[in-house]
């Protein structure tokens, strides 16, 4: 993701130099392209892990703070039923086998977005890993064939692409 931003560089604590855009810290996944931080790239950041799962951090543009609110976390599938991981109700486990099934993956993940227990649950391939931001984001392979997911730009949701 690149976008066009303006910011100016202030001075923390200790005199270390903090970027900043209005005075507000930038996320730590954003990368300046130039000293004004005139444009930025977003890369993969993990803002929250536990023992199966991570989640991630997302766009945070200059100016912004990240949501108050943690993303969801996504798990590896090949942890499903191992101690301590979350437990998936019959009809989620039976699409995550059905899918496992056709798709033969080391890189198969799911998540729930959204509040427990009427979070959606989502199933993708993270190819890339579990917080890559890619143009397109990873298909999800239990949602509509145009549906998508983007955890590294918006862990949240899922957004349908044109098509």
């Amino acid at each position: 993701m690149l976008a066009v931003v303006v910011a100016a560089c202030g001075v923390g604590a200790g005199g270390s130099t903090t970027r900043t855009f209005h005075g507000v810290p930038l996320a730590p996944n954003i990368r300046c392209n130039d000293a004004q931080c005139t444009s930025y790239n977003v890369v993969p950041y993990v803002r929250t892990r536990s023992q199966y799962g991570v989640g991630c951090l997302g766009n945070v543009p200059p100016g912004t703070t990240p949501k108050p609110e943690l993303p969801p976390q996504s798990y590896s599938a090949a942890f499903v039923g191992k101690p301590g991981f979350p437990k998936l109700t019959p009809h989620e486990l039976a699409t995550l086998h059905r899918i496992q099934h056709h798709v033969h993956s080391k890189t198969l993940r799911i998540a729930w977005l959204g509040s427990p227990p009427a979070g959606e649950f989502i199933i993708f391939d993270a190819t890339d890993g579990p917080c890559e931001i890619q143009a397109a984001g990873y298909q999800i392979l239990n949602g509509a064939r145009n549906e998508f997911y983007t955890p590294g730009e918006n862990p949240y949701g899922t957004y349908a692409a044109p098509g």
